[in-house]
């Protein structure tokens, strides 16, 4: 317990040290959480920032009412005033894919220590129509705990046929570390891309009528039928245009999340005990 103790202060450095603030830039310290209250956690903390330490908020309100908060941000059914939170991604993830015929297995870190979440990033491959085994995980320097495994999720992507008139197509993963800091594969799709020629109208110039001399407008106290206006062919040019088209390429997965019926039938029984 002792060695825990003198471990605090260090992890305290690290979250400042994390946070990019100077010691100085710290107004106060509010202590939260029914650890705080050991004198010598107190105490080490006020050794680190050099600064007397105050309780002034409820541990059990202010979490609930951060908590309710976050919720109705969250829920399309209430209105609230936003505040910004920046997540800490603290482990870094990446990604390993090989193409389907190939040997060659390529990994990428993709979403980086230190980086904020949520996050989305898309991973572009030219020339390609999918056909790929992915693998997220840990990056092999993420320090996690013993025991934990490395492995994410495991997906088998499909492919999507290129068109006949296709001139250029690439095959994009678009993958997010979520709300929950958990990463994912959101949808994979195929871009195809090619040109046309469309036969676009030109704009004519509006034709002016000419005004009729009031002696030729009346002959014998009769009004001179006005002579219809020809309006002139329309004419037409010929341009070349950009066509792209998405196709959703779809994909299965495994990982260590229960399935659907194994976490329906644990939402039962827990039901049933309430």
């Amino acid at each position: 317990m002792q060695d825990s103790f003198l471990l605090f202060p260090f992890f305290v450095t690290l979250l400042t040290l994390y946070s990019g603030l100077k010691t100085s830039e710290i107004d106060f310290i509010e202590l939260v959480g029914e650890a705080t209250r050991i004198p010598i956690c107190i105490k080490n903390i006020e050794d680190v920032f050099e600064k007397e330490t105050s309780r002034t908020l409820n541990s059990t309100d202010c979490i609930s009412r951060g908590c309710a908060l976050q919720a109705a941000m969250l829920s399309p059914n209430f209105q609230v005033a936003n505040f910004e939170v920046e997540e800490y991604n603290n482990t870094a993830i990446s990604i390993s894919y090989k193409f389907k015929g190939s040997d060659k297995v390529i990994t990428k870190e993709l979403f980086k220590a230190g980086s904020s979440f949520p996050s989305t990033k898309s991973v572009t491959f030219d020339n390609k129509t999918g056909k790929t085994d992915l693998i997220v995980h840990y990056a092999e320097d993420a320090g996690l705990m013993k025991g934990l495994p490395t492995q994410i999720a495991q997906y088998d992507i499909g492919e999507q046929k290129v068109g006949e008139k296709c001139e250029k197509h690439a095959f994009t993963m678009r993958l997010s570390n979520n709300i929950h800091n958990i990463a994912s594969l959101d949808e994979c799709e195929l871009v195809q891309e090619w040109s046309e020629q469309e036969k676009i109208p030109i704009k004519a110039s509006p034709v002016s009528t000419p005004v009729a001399k009031k002696e030729d407008e009346k002959k014998d106290g009769e009004a001179k039928p006005e002579e219809p206006v020809k309006q002139p062919e329309q004419q037409y040019e010929m341009k070349e245009r950009k066509k792209k088209n998405f196709t959703p390429i779809p994909f299965t997965t495994s990982s260590f999340a229960l399935a659907p019926a194994v976490r329906k039938s644990f939402m039962d029984l827990e039901n049933s005990l309430t």
